[in-house]
């Protein structure tokens, strides 16, 4: 390698680089082989190297000048004077990319780029097919891991291969590896298997032959089959004759329980894998299992899965399987004695609240079953969310609100808010626990476990269309206001909604104490301000309430639009803005807040500022001959200002 190459290995610039060196013959070679020895070494340029690397494998958008022949060459002396790894693997599996190409944003300067390499369909071919052998002889004859890696990545591009052209030599590692193997693995099958669905759409010769593969190497043993169709499954989606999805791997899980059903496979044996881990279809696989099962044989089955539940680390339990027995045998006595099995003990409990929701309909009595579960390990709040409580009486309701809400204040309006979603007839017997619920201090802090805070909007609104009261209306301002003046608050877009809210519907109510607390003078911050100003737009109600109190007019024209634009583009004053001014004009901290209205480029859509400001001296300038001499001297100063912005 050349010598030049000298450049610290943490150094932002080193990747740009070499790669520009990789756009000149000279040092394109020795480029390619310094950037694998950052992608294969331990630096924090590793992770930018190998994206890099692999990228110029590929057959388009790759910045190089080395020809497709060229850069395989390069990647053969690099394994020579090295080693096989991932990274070459990786390598490999890139340039077999046919389609969806991206590339790094070229900098146009060819005269300092060098040539970027062009090939032809002929080099394309050649180069694809000197890639999928040299991938074969990887998996066929590499050790292990690495000819697992280098299979992986031809099923990987198969489609990539098979859309252009190259079935055979694919069909034929993919046989080959698969014999050597003398068994398909469950990644595998997975691939296969989403690769011959209708999504591809690819040629009937191929189907079969992938057809052919899955079922000669098709799963025996029932943990095989339930691992294959249930647990892991390919993801396989269709759609019918009217455009609907069909969810291909549950329809399949569902069939292998019918089948077990009908053919009285003692499936029950391979049981833990359904238990545990990731589950993708077990749900619909025991669906059936619970639609199919007698009510004894059912009672067997959930005793069964008890106790192997017991011998598996509570943090690998999967309750799918269980939710979809429940489901599919609708029946609420054997729902019942199955959670009363399952909360009995610490290490099932949680699957048994979560059963809670396919009671139809659940008593007042299921959820005092779990009350001192909730109690002692209230995040399993989180599997009860959005549970149909309508069910429970007025009392009931009240009386589960009362200790759901020493858990979780949140949670407790959530139930309510779900209970009149359904039935907002009951508002009447519900809004003095909810009433009792809202007006609390630090309402606005409270927020659901995704940090949704709408049951608690939509329920004040309800509470203040129902009973408008000062009462309620200033407390929930005076939340606003202190919330909105912290360093730091809680929910901003639960206080931006709720300060819309009261100013565009409550504005008589709520206005007079945001404008006494901005007119007193305590601190406000800029974001309350700000909420508020997006807020008021009626200029007569500020105008009116502006004449009650001397100290309130510089308020009332910071919120007023002072001019409007007319059809013709022409600007013309506020009737109200003006009225202010003219009576209460004399006091400098008015003139003080309509400045930045002349001079921003704001309120007012124009596409000239030199025409806008034309546009406003002409307000301006009829306040020369105002009552008010500090009017007037305002006018004057404002004028020359705007004369000085027109071009």
């Amino acid at each position: 390698m050349i010598d030049f190459f000298n450049f610290h290995s943490s150094d932002r610039y080193t990747i740009d680089t070499v790669l520009k060196l990789c756009l000149h013959t000279e040092t394109a070679s020795d480029s390619f082989k310094l950037l694998y020895g950052l992608a294969n070494g331990d630096s924090d340029l590793q992770n930018s190297a190998n994206i890099e690397f692999v990228s110029l494998f590929q057959v388009y958008l790759a910045e190089t000048c080395l020809s497709l022949e060229g850069r395989l060459q390069v990647l053969t002396e690099i394994e020579e004077e090295n080693e096989m790894s991932s990274v070459i693997i990786n390598t490999y599996e890139r340039a077999l990319k046919s389609n969806s190409f991206t590339g790094r944003i070229q900098s146009g300067e060819s005269k300092n780029r060098g040539e970027v390499s062009k090939p032809n369909s002929e080099e394309i071919s050649s180069y694809y097919n000197s890639v999928i052998e040299k991938l074969s002889s990887i998996a066929l004859n590499g050790n292990e891991t690495f000819s697992k890696l280098a299979f992986d990545s031809i099923l990987s591009r198969a489609y990539d291969q098979i859309s252009i052209g190259n079935f055979d030599q694919i069909i034929k590692v993919i046989n080959e590896f698969i014999q050597k193997q003398g068994e398909i693995s469950n990644d595998t099958r997975q691939k296969l298997r989403e690769l011959s669905s209708d999504r591809y759409e690819l040629d009937k010769d191929f189907l079969e032959a992938i057809k052919a593969l899955l079922e000669k190497y098709k799963p025996e043993s029932i943990e095989e089959q339930l691992t294959a169709f249930v647990v892991l499954p390919a993801w396989i989606n269709d759609r019918d004759g009217q455009g609907n999805y069909i969810n291909v791997s549950s329809e399949k899980a569902k069939e292998l329980a019918q089948i077990y059903f009908d053919e009285s496979v003692n499936w029950k044996e391979g049981l833990e894998v359904l238990l545990k881990g990731e589950q993708r279809q077990t749900y619909s696989f025991s669906q059936v299992v619970g639609e199919k099962g007698k009510s004894d044989s059912n009672i067997v089955l959930i005793d069964l899965v008890f106790d192997i539940f017991k011998t598996i680390p509570t943090e690998e339990q999967n309750s799918a399987f269980v939710s979809g027995l429940i489901y599919g045998a609708k029946d609420d006595a054997f729902t019942r004695y199955s959670i009363d099995k399952l909360i009995s003990s610490n290490l099932t409990e949680v699957h048994g609240i979560r059963l809670i929701r396919y009671l139809n309909p659940i008593e007042y009595e299921d959820l005092l079953k779990i009350k001192n579960l909730l109690i002692t390990t209230p995040d399993y709040l989180r599997n009860l969310e959005y549970l149909d409580l309508t069910n429970l009486t007025n009392k009931e309701t009240i009386q589960l609100v009362g200790w759901i809400k020493e858990i979780n204040y949140s949670f407790a309006l959530e139930i309510l808010y779900e209970i009149l979603r359904k039935d907002i007839d009951r508002w009447n017997n519900l809004k003095g626990i909810i009433n009792e619920l809202l007006y609390v201090d630090k309402i606005t802090e409270y927020s659901s476990f995704i940090n949704s805070t709408f049951h608690i909007e939509d329920l004040i609104s309800k509470s203040i269309y129902d009973d408008p009261s000062d009462k309620h209306i200033s407390f929930l301002v005076h939340q606003i206001i202190k919330n909105y003046t912290k360093f730091h608050f809680e929910n901003e877009s639960f206080l931006d909604h709720l300060t819309y809210f009261l100013i565009n519907d409550f504005f008589d109510q709520s206005w007079p104490i945001f404008g006494e607390h901005l007119a007193s003078g305590q601190q406000s911050g800029y974001k309350l301000y700000s909420v508020l100003e997006k807020s008021v737009s009626n200029n007569k109600l500020l105008y009116d309430w502006s004449t009650s109190n001397l100290k309130y007019p510089p308020i009332a024209i910071r919120f007023m639009n002072i001019y409007k634009k007319n059809e013709d583009g022409s600007l013309e004053w506020d009737q109200y803005a003006k009225q202010l001014v003219d009576k209460f004009g004399n006091q400098q901290k008015v003139l003080d807040n309509i400045s930045s209205k002349f001079t921003s480029y704001f309120m007012i859509d124009s596409t000239s500022t030199s025409g806008l400001y034309k546009k406003r001296k002409v307000l301006v300038d009829e306040l020369l001959d105002h009552k008010f001499d500090n009017v007037k001297e305002f006018a004057k100063n404002m004028s020359e200002y705007l004369s000085s912005q027109i071009v």
